[in-house]
C-alpha cells in the first residue's frame, strides 16, 4: 500500500471511558478525492479523523496508505497563537522562502487590512476561523482535514470561504467533517456515514463532535 493507492481503513475500533466510539469501521479514500464524514454529534467523526492523521491509535483495525502523507487540519478549536497577527499565524506553517502571498490569501476569505494587523486574540470567532482555514490551506500537505471548519461564518462569508478552499486544493485529498449536506455538496464530496458504535450513549472524548 502506498500514497498512490489512497487511504484504506480496515475494521477500525476505538473505545473511550468503557464505551465504544468506533467499531468495525471500514472505508477507503482515493488520492485527490473529497470525502465528507457525516453523522450525529458524538458519533466518532473527529476520533476517526484523528486516527487517520495518526493523532490517535485505534484499539482494533488498521489504517493503510498514510505512512508518507502530510496532513493539514482545521480543528474544532482555532488553535491560533493569540499574540500573533493573522499574517504571522499563517507564516508559521510555511517553509522558508515560500512564494505564498499571505495577506492576499487572507483577503481572499474576506478579511480586511485592519483585521490582518490585529493580534489573533482580538479577532472575532468568524475571523479566527478564516485565519485557521488559510493556515491549513497554505501549509504544504497531501491531505486537508476540515473539522467543522466553517462554523461561525455567516452565509456570505461561508460561500467566500468555500471558494477560497476550492481554489487552493490543487488535487489534494479533502476530508470534511460536517453535519451540513450543503457543505458536502459544495465540495462535490462523497458522503461516508459515521455512526457511533453501541448507540448514542457511548462516551466519546470531549474533543469529539
Amino acid at each position: 500500500m502506498n500514497a498512490a493507492s489512497g487511504i484504506v481503513l480496515e475494521h477500525l475500533g476505538k473505545t473511550f471511558g468503557g464505551g465504544p466510539v468506533l467499531q468495525g469501521f471500514s472505508a477507503s479514500v482515493a488520492p485527490g478525492e473529497a470525502v465528507a464524514l457525516m453523522g450525529a454529534s458524538g458519533g466518532g467523526k473527529t476520533t476517526l479523523a484523528r486516527i487517520i492523521m495518526g493523532l490517535e491509535k485505534p484499539d482494533t483495525g488498521r489504517v493503510l496508505g498514510t505512512e508518507h502523507l502530510r496532513f493539514a487540519c482545521v480543528f474544532q478549536e482555532d488553535r491560533l497563537c493569540e499574540g500573533f497577527t493573522a499574517v504571522a499565524n499563517v507564516a508559521l506553517v510555511l517553509p522558508r522562502h515560500s512564494p505564498v502571498d499571505v495577506p492576499a490569501a487572507l483577503r481572499q476569505t474576506g478579511l480586511s487590512a485592519e483585521e490582518l494587523a490585529k493580534p489573533a486574540g482580538k479577532l472575532s470567532g468568524g475571523e479566527k476561523r478564516r485565519v485557521a482555514l488559510v493556515r491549513a490551506m497554505e501549509a504544504p500537505s497531501d491531505v486537508v482535514v476540515l473539522d467543522e471548519a466553517f462554523k461561525g461564518l455567516d452565509a456570505a462569508s461561508r460561500l467566500q470561504a468555500y471558494a477560497y478552499v476550492k481554489s487552493r486544493l490543487a488535487g489534494r485529498t479533502l476530508l470534511l467533517i460536517t453535519h451540513d449536506p450543503a457543505e458536502a455538496e459544495a465540495f462535490g464530496a462523497r458522503v461516508v456515514p459515521v455512526q457511533k458504535a453501541g448507540g448514542a450513549e457511548a462516551g466519546p472524548p470531549p474533543a469529539d463532535d
